[in-house]
């Protein structure tokens, strides 16, 4: 379901995936922030983000802080641009793919 603050690129990758048969929900809560994906059989979040997320030193900051709420609790983020879900889908949903085969058999 699409939330109001969804883009097109977290829903292209989120189908892109659950094409690749990885179990993706979008729009996730970690009860302190909501994520775009989440995998939770690779203990994964993925953010799609736009040029404020690396060009803003604000909003890097407050990346950090809300990060450290997935940290504690097992999960790493993976932050990735909007632009490169437009130019490189597939290329990175195949990395993705791996990360996450690779991560799910060591949470096992």
């Amino acid at each position: 379901m699409k939330n109001l603050h969804t883009s097109a690129q977290v829903m292209q990758l989120h189908e892109a995936l659950c094409k690749e048969g990885i179990a993706a929900s979008m729009e996730c809560s970690d009860g302190h922030k909501h994520v775009d994906i989440c995998i939770h059989s690779a203990k994964l979040y993925i953010e799609v983000e736009g040029p404020a997320h690396f060009t803003n030193a604000d909003q890097i900051e407050r990346d950090f802080k809300r990060d450290n709420y997935s940290t504690e609790d097992g999960f790493e983020t993976f932050r990735i641009p909007n632009n490169y879900i437009d130019e490189q889908l597939v290329k990175v949903v195949v990395a993705l793919k791996e990360v996450v085969e690779n991560r799910s058999l060591q949470n096992l």
